[in-house]
């Protein structure tokens, strides 16, 4: 994939030609305050965010079904951090939303308390739930869709969870690393009492001696176009991030019993 990088003060738009895939927008937690971009700077492939007590660096590759964003994270103040990583598809506000193996088509059937709804409740899923992690995908009415993932998680405390809302901008998916769990997390399918329980989530947390600190994660974009029927996607996404590397086969060893 060719494409084309347009910054403005928080965000920078993805082209395709002349075609707009969509935006990625810059913004971080620390403590309770939202930071956002003192200066945004495009180079190439790579961008370069300057939010003061922090900075991050984007490198960007396009691939055959969309783009692969290797980004780094510095941050030189002690606290509470979250790392966030939004991206806005140039997708309609009706769109379709699919979560592997979590979300379809609203979970409008079945019995029990457990996420339903479309994107207006902005529901985040911890990565470990998902087949491929913090995966959430988005199909207009042309069928046309965009999917977002990320690389796994290397220890509990990084795990990363994918939030897919509607604002009054539009559509959104964001990743969060550490997690968020909202508006509810959900332990069981409760078909008598339970089901969900509060939001959940961690933070990072930085002490003077850990600065400055260094992170690391890739996330990967696919976009592309389906024939028939919206489950082709997740099998396409699934068998792109495999091609790419993205997630890794693992033999499955039975116990002995079950031999």
């Amino acid at each position: 994939m060719l494409f084309e990088l347009v910054a403005d003060e928080q965000s920078v738009k993805i082209r395709e030609g002349a075609v707009e895939l969509g935006s990625i927008c810059y913004r971080l937690r620390y403590k309770k305050q939202l930071l956002r971009p003192r200066n945004i700077r495009t180079e190439k492939s790579e961008i370069v965010v300057d939010f003061g007590p922090a900075n991050l660096n984007d490198r960007i590759t396009g691939t055959a079904e969309g783009l692969r964003i290797e980004r780094t994270w510095t941050l030189c103040r002690p606290g509470s951090w979250q790392l966030l990583f939004e991206y806005r598809p140039a997708l309609p506000r009706d769109s379709e939303w699919i979560v592997p193996a979590i979300m379809y088509q609203k979970n409008a059937s079945g019995t029990g308390n457990f996420p339903r709804g479309g994107l207006e409740p902005g529901w985040s899923f911890r990565e470990d739930r998902i087949p491929l992690p913090s995966c959430s995908i988005l199909i207009d009415r042309d069928h046309r869709y965009q999917a977002l993932y990320c690389s796994p998680a290397q220890k509990e405390e990084e795990l990363s969870s994918v939030k897919s809302g509607l604002d009054r901008q539009g559509v959104f998916l964001e990743i969060r690393i550490p997690y968020t769990e909202e508006p509810k997390t959900y332990w069981e399918k409760g078909i008598f009492f339970g089901g969900l329980g509060r939001a959940t989530g961690k933070r990072l947390r930085l002490h003077l001696r850990q600065l400055p600190f260094t992170y690391r994660r890739r996330f990967t974009l696919v976009r592309g176009q389906y024939k028939a029927y919206s489950t082709e996607v997740y099998r396409t996404v699934t068998a792109s991030a495999f091609r790419q590397g993205a997630v890794e086969s693992k033999p499955v060893v039975l116990p002995r019993s079950l031999l």
